[in-house]
């Protein structure tokens, strides 16, 4: 469940906007957006606590929120409408 991951994401399903929350921060975050078929969609170290995605031009599906550190590893399931 999303309590017990390091992060929350929302709106989940959502459109254009998509908004990451991170619970803890160690200051070695690595964010990944995967679509479906593993591409990834978007890469960012040094990871705030709040992250804007505009998701605007990505095709509706399925994509993982992957957050790792050098502990831990949560994905979270996004659903773009």
């Amino acid at each position: 469940t999303e309590k017990e991951n390091s992060f929350k994401i929302y709106p989940n399903p959502g459109t254009n906007q998509l908004q990451i929350q991170l619970n803890e921060i160690s200051g070695n975050e690595e964010l990944f957006i995967r679509s479906i078929d593993g591409r990834i969609i978007l890469q960012q170290k040094n990871v705030s606590p709040s992250v804007s995605v505009n998701t605007t031009t990505w095709n509706a599906g399925m994509y993982f929120v992957e957050l790792r550190n050098a502990k831990k590893r949560n994905v979270i399931k996004w659903i773009k409408e």
